[in-house]
């Protein structure tokens, strides 16, 4: 017995691979790409302080565009903050796999002799854009310099710490006028 084929079946399967791809381009943040689709998959070894990691490979790599808040001061709630930073970027990091797409390479002589790293877009395993989760929790800023030449992520990251700062968090609750101006 021969069976007939049905193009309605195969329209139907075609359709149900299409939704299911639908919006792969995109993560809930709005930042091109998916942990997966750009960018090199890496194991996260551990967390080296607010905004840089080491990956089981033993490569560096450090947030693109964000730079840990450097307190100029002593003040009574900075070891809180950065303890709680700390925490929060461990977590978000360590044991698992992240895609990091290559923005900056720095050498063995800048900025540290001796050691290398590379700056990252770093996308988290659910495709969040880790850069603006840290910046959007108040636990970075942006790093202006870093970005002169790149406007459209300077100013998608302006606008995540404008709304984090105005929310006042993380660091923004404790020092919110004081911090490096927009």
């Amino acid at each position: 017995m021969k069976t007939a084929f049905k193009p309605s079946l195969l329209f139907l399967a075609l359709a149900m691979s299409l939704a299911a791809c639908f919006g792969c381009g995109e993560n809930k943040n709005g930042a091109a790409g998916t942990a997966g689709a750009k960018g090199t998959t890496v194991r996260v070894h551990s967390a080296t302080g607010i905004d840089f990691f080491t990956t089981t490979e033993g490569k560096n790599y450090g947030l693109y565009g964000v730079q840990g808040l450097n307190l100029p001061i002593q003040l009574n709630w900075a070891d809180n903050y950065k303890s709680e930073s700390r925490t929060f970027f461990s977590n978000c990091v360590v044991g698992k796999d992240v895609s990091v797409v290559v923005k900056k390479e720095f050498k063995p002589s800048a900025p540290t002799p001796g050691i290398t790293y590379d700056k990252a877009l770093v996308y988290l395993p659910d495709g969040t854009l880790l850069n603006e989760k840290m910046i959007e929790e108040g636990y970075v800023h942006v790093n202006k310099d870093e970005l002169k030449d790149d406007s459209e992520t300077l100013n998608r990251f302006l606008a995540i710490e404008k709304a984090a700062r105005a929310a006042k968090k993380g660091a923004w609750k404790y020092w919110f006028d004081k911090m490096p101006a927009d």
